[in-house]
């Protein structure tokens, strides 16, 4: 796994796909192109040396500079601009708690028609009450300080994390047996909050300028991993 320079490192980013990267670079398709659903400006092509097609609905969102790897496509994703069958390697992070329910199982499904068969897809989300309980947490210190709701809590808010059972259940439905299914825990809330009340909340503290220059040793220590966790991730195998 590749780390981007100091002045674009993201420790949650980071952490959001050091486990995916860890399975990609043992899998057979480690030289494949991935499609990512909902990228951003960057995505994993921060930690991936290969090919990597971006899918989102707005790219400036993010503002982050674009890397030499990424193809940008715009498109929903319950409604792929791509072939059946097109890619070996599918990543999804965090980004169907930004859709509304109806969506949830439509964008799977299209995970699932567009990649080949034998191929992999990784769908990761925020889940579980406690989740929801610090991303409130969050919010609102986030608000005491900038006067304002955070623009990706309050979306979470307002469509709800993702029950995880339900997912799991509604992949088995579109036709992926529970045996090919492997179920990754990510990141401990607790770690979570607090990384984000430093880097989020309070970015320009000097606690949180300081330890900008220790990135990796934070890094290494931030994914010990211990529950409860803040996100799930979906390894399915088709």
């Amino acid at each position: 796994m590749r780390f981007p320079d100091r002045d674009k490192f993201n420790l949650d980013s980071a952490l959001r796909y050091q486990p995916i990267m860890e399975r990609i670079e043992k899998s057979k398709w480690k030289n494949k192109p991935i499609l990512e659903i909902g990228s951003g400006a960057s995505g994993i092509s921060d930690y991936y040396q290969g090919e990597v097609i971006g899918v989102d609905s707005d790219f400036a969102k993010t503002g982050t500079k674009k890397n030499t790897n990424i193809k940008y496509v715009e498109g929903l994703s319950d409604n792929l601009p791509f072939n059946n069958e097109t890619f070996y390697l599918v990543v999804c992070l965090d980004t169907l708690e930004h859709l509304e329910k109806k969506l949830r199982i439509k964008t799977i499904r299209e995970l699932i028609r567009v990649t080949k068969k034998g191929g992999i897809i990784y769908l990761g989300f925020p889940t579980g009450n406690l989740s929801e309980k610090y991303e409130i947490k969050l919010n609102n210190a986030f608000k005491r300080i900038n006067h304002k709701n955070h623009l990706w809590l309050i979306e979470h808010r307002k469509y709800g994390l993702p029950n995880y059972r339900r997912i799991l259940s509604a992949i088995k439905n579109l036709g992926i047996p529970k045996e090919k299914i492997e179920i990754l825990e990510n990141v401990n809330i607790f770690i979570w909050f607090i990384m984000h009340m430093l880097f989020t909340v309070y970015p320009e503290s000097f606690f949180s300028r300081i330890l900008k220059y220790a990135y990796l040793p934070i890094f290494f220590i931030a994914k010990i991993h211990l529950p409860p966790f803040y996100r799930i991730i979906f390894v399915i195998n088709k």
